[in-house]
């Protein structure tokens, strides 16, 4: 299971990273929310298998609240609940 999270992990950073749906291209500072989920299920191309619902899920079960109020997830975080939704759920 660890070698397909490191394999997903390269592979939709690399598709967020052609995207452009970040400025900087450090992972750290990727930031995914409700507001821009449609944008990163497209950019990794998983569109088929999740959708907003699947990810607002993980958003609203893991993520933070920042001082705007806005709750989000790091990338590592898509990556694994993702990930336990296409191998796992479907």
């Amino acid at each position: 299971m660890a070698q397909l999270e490191s394999h997903f992990n390269v592979e939709w950073k690399e598709r967020v990273t052609e995207d452009g749906m970040f400025d900087d291209e450090e992972v750290d500072t990727w930031r995914i929310t409700k507001e821009n989920g449609i944008e990163f299920i497209e950019a990794i191309n998983v569109y088929e298998w999740i959708d907003e619902d699947c990810l607002n899920k993980i958003i609203d079960e893991t993520g933070v609240t920042d001082v705007h109020g806005i709750k989000s997830i790091n990338f590592d975080q898509a990556v694994q609940g993702l990930m336990h939704i296409v191998i796992v759920e479907k």
